[in-house]
């Protein structure tokens, strides 16, 4: 369940950058040590989907001395949520619809009556899908011999199979797919009673790639 959820979650940028969550403003770390020379705003090449809806996250950190307080963030006069934040150093998160032109954005927190402001560059995300495709590499001869990758690929295969049975019952799209990763392990027998890979392909469960 928590992986079907993490994949769901998940929205790939040009840039590398993957993210994933719910709430719209987090602390992300409340940690010991030198604080920050001043307040910083980070936009994040990635995107979060949430309600529904992406969104785009800037991250502001700045350093808290006293007690416990709320924390105002704002995006161009714009409040993108609260947090009790704690002393020491913070860095929260604010979402925003994503960007479609290159800008600048104005970021600030309000806390224990003093306002920090901060300047933040934004960019568009590049949107794309992010396929995840379990898989165990043959590297026959390179990490053992060809009869010891062949039982390992076997028993892969065999618990991949257990996977997807185990998840067949799930919506299309979220059950688990054992994919091999090349075609040179699938005419071989996989369990005692000499079941074969074609079987199991037929119903979807696994994939072989077209190399050898």
């Amino acid at each position: 369940m928590k992986r079907r959820n993490f994949l769901k979650k998940l929205t790939a940028t040009a840039a590398g950058g993957v993210l994933c969550g719910q709430t719209s403003v987090r602390v992300l770390a409340a940690q010991e040590g030198q604080a920050p020379a001043s307040p910083s705003a980070k936009a994040i090449r990635g995107l979060i989907e949430k309600d529904g809806k992406l969104w785009q996250p800037i991250q502001f950190s700045f350093q808290h001395s006293g007690q416990d307080a709320t924390a105002v963030v704002r995006v161009d006069g714009v409040q993108r949520g609260q947090q009790t934040v704690t002393a020491g150093v913070q860095t929260l998160e604010a979402l925003i619809p994503p960007v479609e032109t290159v800008r600048t954005a104005q970021v600030s927190v309000e806390v224990a009556g003093k306002t920090l402001p901060a300047t933040v560059a934004l960019q568009p995300v590049r949107r794309m899908t992010l396929y995840v495709l379990p898989h165990s590499h043959n590297d026959i001869g390179y990490t053992d011999v060809q009869a010891a990758i062949a039982e390992k690929q076997m028993r892969n295969l065999r618990q991949g199979i257990e996977l997807a049975r185990r998840t067949a019952h799930y919506p299309e799209g979220s059950r688990f797919i054992w994919n091999m990763e090349g075609l040179w392990a699938c005419p071989r027998p996989i369990g005692p009673n000499s079941l074969r890979l074609s079987e199991k392909a037929g119903s979807g469960s696994t994939e072989c790639t077209a190399t050898n």
